[in-house]
């Protein structure tokens, strides 16, 4: 009897030093096929893996052994790029192929970098160094019909402990709240599906944040895409840097994800703020197989009994 197909896999818990928090990140590396998966397949993957994206990698053929194409998909389509999959990439690529710096080149054409060294504070975790593009509020919708207090009702707070609304190129939804307003997963329970039903159309995620008096941290944020939250994110971080540079008058600056597993970061801006370079750790928490899913491209999806 024929075994099985299978493709290896690991799980990588990222913007965090700490396993079993952060977000958990798979990552297949599929250097030994041919070409890539069918999209249908990938699809399948990530909604078995059912994390908020996942991760599949191909090295380039070009002469630099580092350079890497990368595709990111969530349970329910594929995505431009991920940042938090961008630090699990790197580190399953350290990981498996020892490589200490690699360059990645999205599907929608977006170039990334990222350096990777072991951590320094927590033994098996990496330290991710990722070049992401500046991609600030290029919208405010404050003043848009009911959007303001559409949100408020959605948060349950009062409209005026929300101090503006904007909107990035990415479809990122930015709602800075009151920093007198402890939003965090231990003090405020958010209904993603509320957020969902309160954004205009088209939006990719909305990314509630405030500056943070506690701790180190300049600013917190929680984000949600898809009816559900995303435990750490760095994307975001693409709107958020240049947001609270510019509110803080600082181009330095340290984050906290206040989701029930938390997420940490450090960034600066770059390049005139064309670049965001942000900083963070992951750890392997899984490593393993999966079966092969052997679907023909005509397979609908919407409709598959998984």
């Amino acid at each position: 009897m024929t075994s099985p197909r299978t493709l290896h896999f690991m799980v990588i818990d990222t913007m965090t030093a700490t396993a079993f928090t952060g977000n958990p990140t798979p990552v297949f590396i599929l250097d030994h096929l041919e070409g890539w998966l069918t999209v249908e397949c990938m699809q399948l993957l990530a909604r078995e893996m059912n994390q908020s994206e996942t991760v599949f990698l191909r090295r380039l053929q070009a002469p630099d052994p580092s350079a890497y194409a990368g595709r990111w998909f969530t349970p329910y389509a594929e995505e431009p790029f991920c940042g938090h999959g961008v630090v699990a990439a790197a580190i399953a690529l350290h990981q498996t192929h020892g490589l200490s710096s690699v360059k990645f080149e999205a599907f929608g054409g977006v170039k990334l970098s990222a350096v990777v060294a072991p951590s320094t504070s927590q033994a098996g975790a990496a330290t991710v160094v990722m070049t992401l593009p500046s991609d600030p509020v290029d919208q405010t919708l404050d003043g848009a019909g009911t959007v303001k207090r559409d949100f408020a009702r959605a948060l349950g707070i009062r409209e005026e402990d929300v101090v503006a609304i904007g909107r990035n190129s990415l479809m990122d939804v930015v709602l800075e709240l009151d920093p007198r307003v402890d939003f965090s997963a231990t003090n405020m329970e958010i209904d993603p599906v509320k957020l969902l039903k309160a954004s205009p159309a088209r939006i990719r995620s909305q990314v509630v944040t405030g500056a943070w008096g506690r701790g180190t941290f300049d600013f917190a944020k929680r984000v949600f895409a898809y009816g559900s939250e995303d435990q750490a994110t760095g994307s975001t971080y693409c709107v958020l840097a240049p947001y609270w540079a510019a509110k803080l008058g600082k181009k330095n600056l340290r984050a906290v994800q206040t989701p029930a597993r938390r997420g940490e970061a450090t960034m600066v801006l770059k390049e005139n703020e064309r670049l965001v370079e942000v900083c963070a750790d992951g750890i392997k928490t899984i490593e393993g197989d999966i079966l092969y899913p052997d679907i023909p491209r005509s397979t609908n999806l919407a409709q598959a009994k998984l």
